[in-house]
């Protein structure tokens, strides 16, 4: 037979685990419902962004169609001049079919050809077009309109071009991302807390409680009893721990009752055969007779006492460990 031997396996305990667990689940969530919420609001406020742009290139398309006589550029720059007041319009030009520019603010950037998307597909569609993109610069976002400008005969002449500033919507989705970060990081925490305080209170205590009856029982004490904490699977689980101790208490009892009567009886027997071994002849046979009576009766008893304790025994399954 092997000797059996206790070891202490290290990791993490049961309740660490699984308010880990739980706290990552949360964690999944909420970033889950947070990336949901980013990408939410940025659409919705490039939206917001896109409606009121076509609102400004409808009004300013108009103007700049009435301003277009000839070939005075002077009533478009007083267009464009007028749409720079706005501060989320960061530039305002206006090109030709050709995409040359015609009329700008900055007068350098007269005649420079423009290439967009946004110019491509209103030169082939000839209505409003919007496309997200960055400054000239590259150092923020900004969505390009591109208003195709009609003649009297309804014929596209030119098309204006303006971009409004996105970085202020961004910022302030940034702001919101921080905001929901710190929010995110104190509910991860508090819940962690909280979790481990539930868990250690509802799940650690009594499988400690449990344990400890446990290594009672092994050493033969079956008088530990645990208190079941709630009418949930731990509870069952003592209350069926607590039948078991119970009854195992009773069945060594029986059986060191049982073990003491062999004693006895074995003790007897031992008894009398060595006393009548060394007896005289003084003995009559009447004693004798008398003491081989004891002897056998002892006997017999010594064998009901065998059966029962095999009767005990084989309410367990006993498993031959092979070395």
């Amino acid at each position: 037979m092997k000797r059996m031997t206790a070891k202490k396996r290290k990791g993490f305990s049961l309740t660490f685990k699984v308010s880990m667990t739980i706290t990552l689940l949360i964690t999944f969530l909420m970033l889950g419902m947070g990336t949901m919420t980013y990408f939410m609001n940025q659409r919705v406020l490039i939206q917001q962004e896109t409606r009121q742009g076509k609102s400004i290139a409808m009004f300013a398309g108009e103007i700049m169609e009435n301003a277009m006589t000839g070939s005075d550029t002077e009533p478009m720059l007083s267009v464009i001049s007028l749409m720079k007041e706005d501060p989320k319009i960061t530039q305002v030009y206006v090109t030709n079919i050709k995409g040359e520019i015609m009329a700008h603010d900055q007068q350098e950037r007269l005649g420079n050809h423009m290439q967009s998307r946004a110019l491509s597909a209103a030169m082939e569609q000839g209505v409003l077009q919007v496309q997200q993109t960055t400054s000239e610069t590259g150092d923020r976002p900004v969505l390009l309109f591109v208003v195709p400008l009609a003649n009297v005969l309804g014929q596209t002449d030119a098309y204006l071009h303006f971009t409004t500033d996105l970085l202020p919507a961004q910022q302030f989705l940034m702001e919101s991302a921080l905001q929901w970060v710190k929010i995110f990081v104190g509910v991860v925490l508090v819940s962690l807390v909280l979790i481990r305080i539930i868990i250690v209170k509802s799940v650690g205590k009594p499988v400690k409680q449990l344990l400890t009856a446990t290594e009672q029982a092994a050493v033969g004490d079956f008088s530990g009893e645990l208190e079941p904490a709630a009418a949930d699977e731990l509870g069952h689980l003592a209350e069926g721990f607590n039948l078991m101790n119970r009854q195992l208490g009773v069945l060594f009892r029986s059986i060191y009752q049982t073990v003491e009567e062999m004693d006895y009886a074995s003790k007897l027997i031992v008894n009398r055969s060595e006393t009548m071994a060394s007896a005289d002849d003084s003995w009559s046979a009447d004693k004798q007779q008398e003491w081989l009576r004891e002897i056998l009766s002892s006997g017999k008893r010594l064998t009901r006492v065998s059966q029962k304790l095999q009767t005990f025994l084989n309410q367990f399954q006993v498993k031959d460990e092979r070395s």
